[in-house]
């Protein structure tokens, strides 16, 4: 039977599986688990952010600091002593 749309493997959302898959090896995709996210706070604006996801993240002795955009990072280079370590 012929599908309209595709291979109908995606009938079952797009959590379904292509068995045998059609990427070439003839292999299946592993499985990835759903890894919770790491949060971190933005020091200067006190923004809570995905720290995998931040715009920028810097090393300041053994803390690793995240920030939400490049304003916050330069405000941080500018004037780090405002900021304390937590």
């Amino acid at each position: 039977m012929m599908m309209k749309h595709g291979c109908g493997a995606h009938m079952g959302g797009h959590g379904a599986r292509h068995a045998g898959g059609h990427h070439g090896d003839g292999s299946e995709e592993p499985e990835q688990p759903d890894l919770p996210s790491r949060k971190a706070v933005d020091p200067v604006c006190g923004m809570e952010i995905d720290a995998d996801h931040a715009h920028a993240m810097i090393r300041r002795g053994d803390q690793r600091l995240f920030f939400c955009s490049e304003k916050c990072l330069s405000k941080f280079e500018a004037a780090p002593e405002n900021y304390p370590s937590s």
